[in-house]
């Protein structure tokens, strides 16, 4: 861990900027996919925009739930009804590589919430989906309070993202 935050400020950008994308492209996949998602998804209001960020000035992307379904926007907050931020670049490292969960770094007050408090909490409960499917199983301990068990579908869903995520990268990364 002490590694990371050796980096340079500039590779830490990019790592941030890579997960967040790709956290962009799991929840437009999900949305689509998996019954867990639709479900959490389903009373949210339709055109609500939501952000993940990192202070001051760091990398930052949009989402918007619309038509039942999540739609990746692009870098930068765009007009969110609520943006979670990281206070700093190696908060968000530690959750992005996987060494924290979301909750602990709220706990450690490792983020800032900008807009609606429900609408964050119901973010943070999608995210969580995101995250069970967008990390290998052997990393689910130390990020969740209590790690989500997959059925056969699940794993066949989270199979077929993982291999359309990097087109997902590639087509996104100009947003």
């Amino acid at each position: 861990m002490e590694r990371l935050f050796l980096l340079d400020y500039k590779v830490k950008k990019q790592i941030v900027e890579i997960a967040l994308t790709a956290v962009g492209v799991m929840f437009q996949k999900l949305s689509r996919r998996s019954d867990e998602m639709k479900a959490e998804l389903a009373g949210w209001d339709d055109g609500r925009r939501f952000a993940l960020g990192i202070l001051p000035h760091g990398p930052s992307v949009t989402l918007q739930y619309a038509g039942g379904r999540v739609k990746y926007l692009g870098k930068g907050v765009r007009d969110a009804d609520v943006a979670i931020y990281f206070k700093n670049i190696d908060s968000a490292l530690l959750v992005f590589t996987g060494q924290m969960g979301a909750h602990t770094a709220a706990i450690q007050c490792r983020t800032a919430i900008h807009g609606d408090l429900t609408y964050a909490m119901q973010m943070v409960r999608a995210m969580d989906i995101v995250v069970a499917y967008l990390m290998p199983g052997f990393m689910h301990g130390p990020l969740f309070k209590r790690p989500p068990k997959m059925g056969v579908k699940q794993q066949l869903v989270k199979a077929g993202a993982m291999i359309e995520l990097p087109v997902g990268l590639i087509f996104n990364a100009a947003k």
